[in-house]
């Protein structure tokens, strides 16, 4: 599962998904939360076979969820990180590449998702 919050934050789910119950100003909600969740803020793009679909800081709204609709389900084949470059890149499954760009107040954080409750793996 792949989705995007506020501020374009991009939210990935990986492994098997459940459900748990978040609780918001609005009220309680289910949400499907995968074994790990990769949160990366809105300094991202998504290639396609090498060419630039959507942006996180430029992109609007519709465009970011046409794109993301298009990685639910698909693999990482490997990531690799650019050091000199600041980016870290995912390559996923049919020629797509999910890709951070650090800044000065970039971050990712990788949650480990137990029940209700996360443990942060790594944050960079």
């Amino acid at each position: 599962k792949v989705w995007c919050g506020y501020a374009a934050f991009l939210f990935v789910e990986l492994g098997p998904l459940f459900t748990v119950i978040m609780t918001s100003k609005k009220g309680n909600y289910p949400s499907e939360k995968g074994e790990y969740t990769i949160m990366i803020d809105g300094n991202w793009s998504v290639y396609k076979d090498a060419i630039q679909i959507v942006n996180g800081l430029e992109s609007s709204y519709a465009e970011i969820d046409a794109c993301i609709n298009n990685l639910v389900g698909l693999s990482i084949n490997s990531i690799d990180t650019h050091v000199t470059e600041n980016r870290l890149s995912f390559y996923l499954s049919g020629g797509y590449v999910l890709e951070t760009h650090r800044r000065d107040d970039w971050w990712l954080t990788v949650f480990r998702n137990e029940g209700k409750t996360g443990i942060v793996v790594f944050g960079l």
